[in-house]
């Protein structure tokens, strides 16, 4: 913890006398002697000025003790039933465990909370929270929990209008939305309400990490272990953004510390598979997607993920029983489908894959870990094939943000996608000028990604830029560079089946990169084979 004292404690009830006992001890850490210690014995009868009377007892304590005269506030905890506080703090119990199964279970809790006192405020944003964490999680459809959260903090900013928690809350729906302007507007409101909120220190770290910004994001989020060293989700931001950033050493320490402090999280595990995957081990990745499913058995993405290393490693029997196994989990899931279409496509059922990318469009299937960008370009690149242009330029526009222009954009991540709507243009006349505006300022976009936040991103994009314009050895040299950066996720959709790279197929150089991931991926399969004990 960095720290020179710790203060502890334990409490004891005595339901029968309705009594409590708590033990305070100031502990010097250097020799673990103790500084100043107390008991106290009051009658269960308002635990709420119990706490306040202790808490100012031993703030007393520490002033004479350790701080001087220097003052220690006292927070103001909100008053509620004896039966719904005990639900709330059951619900931040299960909260903490992160598996599908405890995020329903808190829910519940802080729901049957609500019933009793329906104006307590920490348990409506501890379901506001619990909402957004299955989000997170894969549990609920993002705009699902996003029109239920919505209520909930409005109500509270309305009663409570510089509540931190619940800026930060909305912070993150906006950033989810790609408001980016306006979620970071609502971190920065909650850091000036509460410059220790760690949700919010951590959430606007992530913001500016997804954006590019790495060292400043970085710097909020150790501003936040700093304040809290045993938080789940911070940890898991911890945890992710050391894996985008391949190292070695604090990927390991930090998604390991989420072990520490929840043994049954499966986080611990999750994060480790992004780890291996971008660097392009995915034996070593479906190792750690194994102990994420023992962990959590009821996250359908967790099969989902097993079904995609497989494909990439090149067995279809393994691909389609991980399908099939996240399928009895929740057919009906966006990761679930996009994962049933995938196999198709691997299977070379590529009419049966459209057919159910076009019914998950036309059902307006939630997005979740891309799957709406699967669905579109799949069912933009078979328009092109019959020649509807249009239909397949609008199809891209629509991963946009919601009235963006591709020229508008100035995301380093969509360089991809503008390269993808310049090609359509190409493909529907060769002479664009309109195409040719396009990839330039999908070059200067991608030129501005550091490269430095999951390495292979950089030099795939460039890729899709270079075979767009019709330079097929710079293409395939970024490809090259790709690979040897880690690149291996989808790498047989994207180059055997996908019309951005549908050019290069006859070109040597192609063919030798194909070869020498095929040789790849049947090394590594035969590591994962012998890793998960399974016959070949």
């Amino acid at each position: 913890l960095n720290v020179n004292t710790l203060l502890e404690g334990s409490v004891r009830k005595d339901d029968q006398r309705q009594k409590i006992r708590v033990t305070v001890q100031l502990i010097n850490v250097a020799d673990g002697y103790h500084i100043w210690s107390d008991t106290y014995d009051r009658d269960l009868e308002d635990i709420f000025a119990i706490q306040e009377d202790i808490a100012r007892q031993v703030a007393d304590a520490l002033k004479i003790n350790l701080l001087g005269e220097a003052a220690l506030p006292i927070e103001d905890h909100a008053r509620t039933d004896m039966n719904a506080y005990e639900l709330y703090l059951k619900g931040l119990q299960s909260l903490n465990k992160f598996t599908f199964d405890s995020l329903r279970e808190a829910e519940k809790l802080f729901r049957e909370a609500l019933v009793l006192d329906p104006d307590y405020q920490p348990a409506q944003l501890a379901l506001a929270k619990s909402l957004m964490e299955q989000a997170e999680a894969g549990a609920r459809p993002r705009e699902e929990v996003h029109a239920a959260v919505k209520p909930l903090i409005d109500t509270v900013l309305e009663n409570d209008p510089d509540n931190s928690d619940a800026y930060s809350i909305k912070g993150r729906m906006l950033a989810n939305d790609r408001d980016y302007i306006g979620a970071q507007a609502s971190f920065q409101k909650a850091l000036v309400s509460n410059p220790r909120n760690v949700a919010a220190l951590a959430l606007y770290g992530r913001l500016l990490f997804d954006r590019d910004s790495i060292d400043e994001g970085l710097g909020y989020l150790e501003q936040a272990a700093q304040i809290d060293p045993y938080d789940v989700v911070l940890q898991w931001n911890l945890c992710i953004t050391q894996a985008m950033l391949i190292n070695n050493t604090g990927a390991n320490k930090e998604c390991g510390r989420i072990g520490d402090i929840a043994a049954d999280n499966p986080m611990r595990y999750y994060g480790l598979t992004y780890f291996y995957d971008y660097q392009g081990q995915i034996a070593e990745s479906m190792v750690f997607r194994q102990k994420a499913i023992a962990a959590d058995p009821s996250d359908p993405e967790l099969a989902v993920g097993m079904a995609y290393g497989w494909m990439d490693l090149g067995d279809n029997d393994q691909a389609k029983t991980w399908v099939e196994k996240a399928a009895r989990i929740d057919s009906e899931s966006s990761v679930t489908v996009s994962g049933r279409i995938s196999l198709l496509i691997y299977q070379e059922q590529h009419q049966a894959a459209v057919d159910m990318a076009r019914k998950a469009y036309a059902d307006q299937l939630p997005n979740r870990h891309g799957s709406k960008e699967l669905i579109h370009r799949l069912i933009a690149w078979d328009d092109v094939r019959k020649g509807d242009f249009n239909e397949a330029l609008k199809l891209f526009q629509e991963l946009l943000p919601e009235g963006q222009s591709p020229l508008e954009s100035h995301d380093v991540e969509e360089a991809s996608l503008i390269s993808n709507i310049a090609l359509v243009m190409k493909l529907q006349n060769p002479l664009s000028t309109e195409a040719t505006t396009l990839l330039d300022h999908a070059d200067e976009l991608n030129q501005q990604n550091s490269g430095r936040r999951i390495p292979f991103l950089k030099p795939l994009a460039q890729a899709m830029i270079e075979s767009a314009r019709g330079n097929k050895s710079a293409a395939i040299s970024s490809l090259r560079t790709a690979v040897d950066k880690g690149w291996r996720w989808d790498w047989r959709d994207a180059l055997s089946r996908d019309l951005q790279f549908e050019s290069l197929h006859n070109e040597p150089e192609f063919k030798q990169l194909v070869a020498w991931l095929e040789a790849d991926m049947e090394k590594q399969r035969d590591e994962t084979y012998q890793i998960l004990g399974l016959n070949r």
